[in-house]
């Protein structure tokens, strides 16, 4: 099953009439399928074929995961090793250099590959034919003109050998000046710089730039810095937000080859690959099956600010969390909250030990904290059966809109005000940006999808949760609510006390569809939960993505299970 799930891969790499110099073609095969080892593999076989020459691109360096991938390539490969890893250790080793064309199979990193996209380390591409890149490669590099580089511009104007920056540091204040009036405080205020009407002024950058050429004194270097991100925005144009000027670095554009690829679980999804033609989705078919998983969606706001102002929130959501008889129990969360999460734990299971290591000892049970920004491509986790995440994982949305006008720019087409929340397609960018993370982060438990598994998920997002959940076919879902304000701590009896209708809805019809009911009449739900029909109407109204994403239908008198029933039609005339 697996050598058919991969054949088009295969094909894409080593057939040249399938190949597009001008196009990536994504493969979003399922995360925890073995697209990268299967790849590896399929790179072995071509040492037959040194015709084609390979520059593989992978996410990170660190925990050696670069000669883990050389090795595994070189592994069946015989005696003669067609893969080399090159990094930055080796860009100033010429005799490693020279060696390169020798090599069928080159491997670097994304930032090795920016690199090559700004248009250094060219002999890395020289002669190559494929390119696979390994996850999105995010080639945004944003820059900010701050008030205070603003207002440096203008102070140092007035020093004799500064005079041509002035017209600059004014032109800056007056397109503040212009949109004081106009701009909102969630709006981004797009500047349409990239014209010939602000030719004179990008003249003017790069004779002022010429000027001050090789000095090397602090003053001369502060001038140079900011009038070098003035050349970004008035060569791309860019966003007035909060008092400050925003664009990116243009330079970053995409290096291809004759065959271009990127693997990417998230490819399905990902808007990114929306935004430009530079793309071609081949949507696969999901292998697994999540029947055996349970996926249960805590509502409540996990944003930055939330969590800032909910000092409760680790001690309050562990209370949510079934720790007995796991294998292993990851939590994701933010970077800086690793330590009050560790804390927390240690607070709540305090009757297994008193540090982390005796808790898990005592407990029998792996417990790891990790962060956003570090997991994708993790596979030490494969093993644990539960994963936390207590974070929604959000970029500033500068970031979204910067995106949007990076491939906006790209084709050139037009660019607008951007309102916060409100816009269209940066809000497609950011809604699958954050269930691209949440996905990922859960596919790093139970890889090989061979055990039950418990999923529990902080966020207030169902849009996101939607997306999330749509790659995970057949799990069972449950939703729970979680007050944000703060408690005491509650007893045992109380957490039972406070179970709310939702759970008690959700747990009789899972119960009831796992005993092999084909539906429950709604009078019988309404006497177990104790509510009158029209109240029961109003729950089941709220709990719609529920009754979706576990295949049951509200229909007439009755909620029916279709996975339990071979005539859907009988059970919607008879309700």
């Amino acid at each position: 099953m697996k050598e058919q799930y991969f054949e088009e891969l295969k094909e894409q790499i080593i057939n040249p009439e399938k190949w597009r110099k001008d196009q990536f073609v994504v493969f979003n095969h399922e995360a925890g399928t073995g697209k990268s080892t299967k790849t590896f593999k399929i790179l072995e076989e071509m040492k037959h074929d040194p015709s084609n020459k390979v520059l593989y691109v992978q996410r990170f360096i660190k925990d050696d995961l670069l000669d883990k991938t050389v090795e595994e390539i070189n592994r069946n490969a015989g005696k003669r090793k067609i893969a080399y890893g090159f990094s930055s250790k080796n860009t100033t080793q010429t005799h490693i250099k020279k060696t390169l064309p020798e090599y069928q199979v080159l491997c670097i990193t994304h930032n090795m590959y920016i690199q090559i996209c700004k248009g250094e380390h060219q002999e890395l591409i020289k002669d190559r034919h494929t390119l696979i890149i390994d996850e999105y490669p995010d080639l945004l590099e944003k820059i900010t003109i701050s008030r205070e580089d603003a207002a440096s511009l203008l102070w140092y104007s007035s020093e004799p050998e500064f005079t041509a920056i002035g017209k600059i540091a004014k032109m800056l204040q007056s397109l503040k000046d212009r949109y004081l009036d106009v701009s909102w405080l969630n709006e981004m205020i797009c500047l349409d710089l990239n014209n010939g009407k602000y030719e004179e002024y990008r003249s003017s950058i790069a004779s002022a730039l010429a000027n001050i050429s090789g000095k090397k004194d602090k003053k001369h270097k502060e001038v140079q810095q900011i009038l070098r991100k003035c050349q970004h925005l008035f060569t791309n144009g860019g966003f007035l937000h909060e008092g400050g000027f925003h664009t990116f670095d243009e330079s970053h554009r995409f290096a291809m080859l004759e065959n271009n690829i990127i693997l990417d679980a998230n490819g399905g999804f990902d808007y990114r690959y929306a935004l430009s033609d530079q793309f071609v989705v081949k949507h696969q078919e999901k292998m697994y099956d999540y029947a055996n998983q349970t996926f249960y969606h805590v509502n409540v706001k996990t944003t930055k600010t939330a969590l800032k102002k909910d000092v409760n929130f680790e001690r309050d959501a562990l209370v949510k969390i079934s720790f007995s008889g796991k294998r292993g129990i990851l939590f994701v969360t933010q970077l800086d909250s690793r330590e009050r999460v560790g804390n927390a734990i240690c607070q709540h299971l305090s009757d297994y030990g008193n540090d982390i290591a005796e808790i898990e000892k005592n407990l029998n049970c792996q417990i790891k904290i990790a962060h956003f920004g570090s997991i994708i491509g993790v596979n030490d986790y494969r093993d644990f059966d539960c994963v936390v995440v207590l974070k929604t994982p959000n970029y500033d949305y500068l970031t979204y809109a910067l995106t949007y006008l990076y491939y906006r720019t790209m084709d050139n087409n037009i660019i607008e005000n951007i309102e916060m929340y409100r816009h269209e397609q940066v809000e497609n960018i950011r809604k699958t940006a954050i269930a691209g993370e949440m996905y990922q982060a859960i596919k790093r438990i139970n890889r090989d999808n061979s055990q039950s598994a418990e999923i529990y998920v902080f966020s207030d997002s169902k849009e996101v949760i939607e997306l999330v959940l749509s790659q995970l076919p057949n799990i069972k879902y449950f939703e729970k609510t979680m007050s944000t304000v703060k408690q005491e701590v509650l007893t045992d009896s109380d957490k039972v006390k406070g179970e709310s209708d939702s759970s008690k809805l959700q747990k009789i019809l899972i119960e009831v569809k796992g005993n092999g009911e084909s539906f429950i009449k709604k009078k019988e739900l309404s006497d177990r939960l104790g509510k009158s029909i029209k109240n029961l109407a109003k729950l089941l109204k709220r709990e719609e993505l529920f009754l979706k994403t576990n295949n049951m239908i509200n229909t007439g008198q009755k909620i029916i299970f279709l996975d339990n029933t071979n005539d859907c039609d009988d059970q919607f005339v008879s309700a």
